[in-house]
């Protein structure tokens, strides 16, 4: 909600419009994965205690922000849970400062 106006519209948006489409598969579990950004990329020992330290729980606060958002939106959370990531699978090199932002993102995974 931190985040410009015209921002955080697009995102509640997106919620909705989520939500509606999730709430047409009751019998599926929905996975929420939350993925951060690794800025300690080029140092492995710097970048394993980054993501222990801050974008695992980062990204795992992510993906409960979300799934607390699908709840409020009438998404069943009996079959919801959550896991956060942290910079463990991008899909971008974090090299690619244009491209990095890709990696800061939240998954859904329906299974059945």
């Amino acid at each position: 909600m931190d985040v410009e106006t015209e921002q955080r519209e697009s995102n509640l948006e997106t919620l909705d419009l989520l939500a509606s489409k999730l709430k047409k598969f009751p019998g599926y579990k929905i996975t929420v994965e939350g993925h951060a950004v690794s800025l300690f990329w080029n140092d492995s020992v710097k970048a394993e205690k980054e993501n222990r330290e801050v974008l695992i729980p980062l990204s795992e606060a992510r993906a409960s922000i979300i799934l607390d958002a699908l709840k409020e939106r009438g998404v069943s959370g009996v079959s919801m849970n959550y896991i956060g990531i942290g910079a463990k699978r991008p899909i971008v090199p974090f090299s690619d400062v244009q491209n990095r932002w890709k990696n800061r993102r939240v998954v859904f995974i329906l299974t059945k």
